[in-house]
């Protein structure tokens, strides 16, 4: 039987079952193990599904001598696996690539509804026994920057210009031509994108040239009106210049689906000071943009796909 860890609780009971007529055991653990327990549990494991908050260290990887595959559930693996030292061990790394474009492109479009509309704010309001009223506006008509057009930006394109008539600027590390000519949006440069759009949506991932891709210097380029949309990690944008922003009033709202400590720090602790703003100015949601059912199951069967294909000596379809 081959033993495997589990960081996560999105994996569902049938597929732990399926796996273990195949001859691979699946042994859950928490999700936010520190650098020393994830030592710890690895040891006499020969497979690490990481779907929780862990690092993947490179003290992590050379301590686990057994090990022979890291299985990422998501695309986005670089921040918390150290892929050169899993290369060096032998050790080979997967993801999930497109498993859950359609739901976190889903996801992004509700925390910009929530940005512009007031949605949560004014939910809050009311059941506080408030009864404000606050001035919205329309999408139809406006543009959306997107920062990376890849699998979900593109879905997040495609969902804004067809379904709310919003004009739509990109940067990308390539062009994308059939984007281009299918929904007329247009590639751009980072400055103008920022200083043309009404809505700026992250779909980045973390990488040394994208941590603190948008400080100071790119804020002050934004309309004072316009909202700021980051489903991707937190570090794209510098925490500190862009609570200035909303305090100050440079920008009108932004909206998160992940921080720069998780899980949250104590508020006396939070060096960024975010989530002393109210849900008018600045909105979080837990890292869940991802976890639809149907992003879980695709996920799923991607993972068991590359255990099952490393455990039998063959190269992994989604192998890094």
């Amino acid at each position: 039987m081959h033993k495997v860890i589990f960081t996560a609780n999105t994996f569902s009971d049938k597929k732990i079952e399926s796996l273990k007529e195949q001859g691979i055991e699946i042994i859950k653990q928490p999700h936010n193990l520190s650098e020393s327990e994830l030592v710890n549990v690895l040891q006499d494991v020969e497979g690490y599904i990481l779907g929780g908050d862990e690092i993947a260290t490179r003290t992590v990887i050379e301590s686990a001598n057994k090990l022979k595959i890291i299985a990422f559930l998501g695309a986005g693996y670089e921040r918390y696996i150290d892929v050169a030292a899993a290369k060096e061990k032998g050790v080979i790394v997967t993801n999930t690539p497109g498993a859950n474009s359609q739901a976190v492109a889903e996801f992004t479009v509700s925390l910009l509804l929530d940005s512009v509309k007031k949605t949560s704010y004014l939910n809050q309001v009311a059941k506080n026994g408030g009864w404000e009223k606050k001035q919205v506006w329309n999408l139809q008509g406006k543009t959306v920057g997107i920062i990376g057009m890849g699998n979900i930006g593109s879905k997040v394109a495609y969902i804004l210009n067809k379904g709310f008539g919003m004009n739509v600027l990109y940067v990308s590390r390539s062009s994308k031509p059939e984007i281009e000519q299918s929904l007329g949006v247009q590639k751009t440069t980072l400055n103008e994108l920022l200083a043309n759009s009404d809505v700026v949506s992250i779909h980045a991932s973390q990488s040394n040239e994208t941590v603190g891709m948008i400080g100071e210097k790119e804020l002050a380029l934004m309309k004072k009106s316009a909202v700021l949309i980051n489903p991707s990690r937190a570090e794209i944008v510098d925490g500190k210049a862009l609570y200035e922003a909303l305090q100050n009033g440079k920008l009108a709202a932004a909206a998160f689906d992940a921080y720069y400590v998780e899980p949250l720090p104590e508020p006396e602790n939070d060096e960024y000071k975010l989530m002393g703003l109210a849900n008018d100015r600045f909105i979080l949601t837990t890292h869940n943009a991802y976890n639809s059912s149907d992003a879980v199951e695709a996920m799923e069967k991607m993972i068991e796909e590359s255990l099952t294909s490393v455990f039998s000596g063959e190269k992994p379809k989604y192998s890094i």
